[in-house]
C-alpha cells in the first residue's frame, strides 16, 4: 500500500490497510447486493437521484451533478416517463 497516509504516518500503516480491506468489503457487499436487486427487479428503468450508474437503465432526477436542481419542466418529463414505465 503506497498512500499519503501511509508516508504521512507510516507507524500506522498496519491500520491503514485493515481500514481499507474492511471498507473494500463493505463496499463490494454492497455492489453485489445492488447488482443482484438489479437483476431481480422485474422493471429495468430505475429512477435515481442523479445518472450515476452507467449499468442500468435509469431516469437521473439531477443528471450526473448530484448538486444540480431539475427544473419543473424537467420535472414534468421524470413524471411523464415514470408513468409510461410504470414505475
Amino acid at each position: 500500500m503506497d498512500y499519503a497516509l501511509v508516508e504521512m504516518k507510516p507507524d500506522q500503516k498496519e491500520y491503514f490497510e485493515q481500514n481499507y480491506m474492511a471498507l473494500k468489503k463493505e463496499l463490494e457487499n454492497v455492489n453485489s447486493s445492488f447488482k443482484e436487486m438489479v437483476e431481480k427487479s422485474p422493471r429495468k428503468t430505475f429512477i435515481v437521484p442523479h445518472s450515476a450508474y452507467g449499468y442500468l437503465k435509469q431516469i437521473g432526477i439531477c443528471g450526473l451533478s448530484p448538486s444540480s436542481e431539475p427544473s419543473q419542466k424537467q420535472l414534468e418529463e421524470i413524471i411523464m416517463k415514470a408513468q409510461e414505465e410504470n414505475i
